[in-house]
């Protein structure tokens, strides 16, 4: 299962997610695809659309980015990948996690 948290504090906006969705073998899962790209989007967004500081951590089964000097747009940005992948937790339920913090 991927356990994904997030966590909205007043100066910065994490999201942390591990394991993998086990769905289908490496090269097929197309859950873990859809949450992958989403998590390594996010950041791009923040940066260059929110103009916002990133620090990203990513490596086999984990993803971690913490975005810093917050605006509203960074606050939509976070929003929106929120939102999709709660999408695709009520659609996955038994492979996707959602945590809140904050």
């Amino acid at each position: 299962m991927i356990t994904i948290k997030f966590t909205e504090k007043p100066d910065y906006l994490r999201v942390e997610a591990k394991g993998h969705s086990l769905f289908e073998k490496k090269g097929k899962d197309i859950i873990c695809a859809s949450v992958s790209v989403l998590l390594q989007s996010w950041p791009v967004w923040e940066k260059e659309l929110a103009g916002v500081n990133t620090r990203i951590e990513s490596k086999n089964g984990y993803f971690n980015a913490i975005i810093n000097g917050l605006n509203e747009k960074a606050l939509l940005f976070f929003y929106a990948l929120r939102l999709s992948l709660e999408i695709l937790e009520t659609q996955y339920p038994e492979n996707i996690k959602i945590l809140r913090e904050g």
